[in-house]
């Protein structure tokens, strides 16, 4: 028993090491290979930590590794871990963890395709985290931008720009270019669907000077590749074309 415990405790910082390295994208790919390596362990420290072991720190695992099981095509799996450990009372007694694990549920049911799911864990997510203080705006940052995504899905554009312009103000509140930058998209896509170019041009812009200096690739890519996108549709073509072929990085 005393090994598994060692073993679950190994995991939960291993998994909380690897968390902020995947959204920041800096040696994002070898995180991910590392901690696939190590997904069965993971595995492991979960069911152990459900079964006998601290339940916290199973919680805190499956709080941090919703980026790579997003990434690496495992949101459903996530997903499920995710609401095995929501399904134990013993969640409540952790809010700043249980708002997390929300966030991870929601994130994944979204990914994965679970549109209807998704939005509950979201929106619970939002609540508990936003009663938290300072402890809880980056995980409220996060749900609004999960909040965001999928009521742009959805088209329905005042409730996105709502939530985005609160998800901004909070990544500039933290310094986090990644969260000012998932906003800034979600502003662009509004204005976009409502044939506000000027206005998506702008966010596109905006966001591509916000996560540029940050060395977030997959961001970077994402705004380049959507600004061409526009220019296209634009009729803007050989602009277009420059935008798409710098997003091949």
């Amino acid at each position: 028993m005393q090994t598994r415990q060692r073993h679950l405790c190994y995991f939960m910082h291993f998994a909380e090491e690897a968390e902020p390295r995947l959204w920041s994208g800096q040696d994002e790919t070898e995180w991910l290979d590392r901690i696939e390596c190590e997904h069965d362990n993971l595995r492991a420290a979960l069911d152990w930590a459900l079964g006998g072991g601290e339940f916290l720190l199973g919680m805190r695992i499956v709080g941090a590794l919703w980026d790579f099981w997003m990434d690496r095509g495992y949101a459903r799996e996530g997903q499920v871990q995710a609401e095995r450990f929501l399904a134990r009372p013993e969640a409540a007694a952790e809010p700043f963890a249980r708002a997390r694990v929300l966030y991870t549920a929601g994130t994944l049911a979204f990914y994965g395709g679970c549109f209807a799911v998704a939005p509950p864990f979201l929106a619970e997510s939002i609540a508990l985290s936003s009663q938290l203080g300072t402890e809880g705006k980056r995980i409220l940052a996060l749900a609004l931008i999960g909040r965001g995504h999928v009521l742009l899905s959805l088209e329905e554009l005042d409730a996105v720009e709502m939530t985005a312009i609160e998800s901004l103000r909070l990544g500039q509140e933290l310094h986090d270019v990644l969260i000012q930058g998932h906003a800034l998209l979600q502003l662009a896509g509004v204005a976009r669907l409502r044939g506000e170019d000027t206005s998506a041009r702008q966010y596109f812009l905006d966001c591509i000077e916000c996560v540029k200096p940050n060395g977030a690739t997959g961001m970077y890519a994402t705004a380049l590749f959507n600004y061409g996108r526009l220019l296209y549709e634009q009729s803007d073509f050989a602009a277009a074309h420059a935008y798409v072929t710098r997003s091949l990085i």
